[in-house]
């Protein structure tokens, strides 16, 4: 990495899980390590809308990493991939309705060096929640959400970016 161990300005990319960036951007701005700038400003600056950037071709990534940069005067920008969920259900559940469902989300996700234009870090994340059948049958809450509901997205940015900034050592 060539940016500033301290203090860096980190662009958060649109991504296809919209909300989780928006927590992951919310999150490392509160920790006060980084100078983040958000999802929303960065989406009129040349990135794609729905992000995801295993859909760009390298020529095109870096383009988007080049004008992503320049435009929002950024030292590293994240990308994230597209979410990749599954779920599991217990055979309890079928059996007698009781049981436990977990819902997985693998997430790949690449920090750039904007003045390198390479990927500093690169990790493939993999969430996992679980919810119980009967409970989410009462609450209505079958899927259990991409990555089961807001307050788990909230909890899985906290520790997405603790990962993020204690291996880049801001």
């Amino acid at each position: 990495p060539t940016g500033p161990a301290k203090n860096p300005k980190v662009g958060i990319a649109p991504s296809p899980a919209g909300s989780f960036a928006s927590y992951l951007a919310r999150v490392m701005d509160d920790a006060g390590k980084v100078q983040v700038t958000s999802p929303m400003r960065l989406q009129g600056n040349g990135l794609p809308s729905t992000g995801g950037f295993e859909s760009l071709m390298r020529s095109e990534l870096k383009a988007t990493v080049d004008s992503g940069c320049k435009a929002a005067k950024l030292d590293y920008i994240l990308f994230m991939g597209t979410p990749q969920p599954s779920m599991k259900t217990d055979v309890s559940a079928f059996i007698i309705g009781v049981g436990r469902m977990r819902m997985r989300n693998q997430q790949e996700s690449r920090l750039y060096d904007c003045k390198s234009g390479k990927a500093v870090w690169q990790q493939s994340v993999l969430f996992e929640t679980s919810q119980g059948v009967l409970s989410s049958a009462f609450t209505g809450n079958m899927a259990g959400g991409l990555l089961g509901g807001p307050e788990a997205e909230k909890g899985m940015a906290e520790v997405y970016a603790e990962l993020l900034t204690a291996e880049m050592g801001w």
